[in-house]
């Protein structure tokens, strides 16, 4: 799409796109074959690298230096990694307890099975469970 003299080659392009477009390339340098080859990069990480993290930190809109140092820890802990996800869910409140899974309407009752006293939920199962409190002492 550049000619031989290293302008846009209008001839080829004009047919092609809309005015508006074209208007968009006119502002656009073409590429110059002394400059560094033009690629494709992930624009939210330095490196133009793409990375999970900066994926996710785009989608949630957040800094990746704004995230709490604590999560740095918890994900280099050398514990096995079902352990730093159920950390993570539990922090996150997300454990799919009983008292949630009544919430979804996928269950009838929102009760312990372990105690069958208690509304199941986080705080019940860590620690006022009489199988965590067993647990803890």
């Amino acid at each position: 799409m550049v000619s031989a003299s290293g302008d846009w080659d209008w001839p080829r392009i004009s047919p092609l796109l809309p005015q508006e477009v074209l208007d968009q390339i006119a502002a656009i340098q073409p590429p110059q074959g002394w400059l560094d080859s033009d690629t494709p990069g992930w624009r939210w990480t330095v490196s133009r690298q793409f990375t999970t993290a900066s994926a996710y930190a785009f989608i949630m809109d957040t800094d990746l230096l704004s995230i709490d140092p604590i999560w740095k820890k918890i994900w280099s802990l050398p514990i096995p990694q079902r352990v730093r996800t159920f950390l993570w869910l539990t922090l996150h409140d997300r454990n799919l307890t009983n008292a949630e899974r009544f919430r979804r309407h996928l269950i009838s009752s929102a009760l312990c099975d372990i105690c069958g006293g208690a509304m199941e939920d986080m705080d019940h199962i860590l620690r006022h469970c009489r199988a965590a409190r067993g647990l803890w002492r």
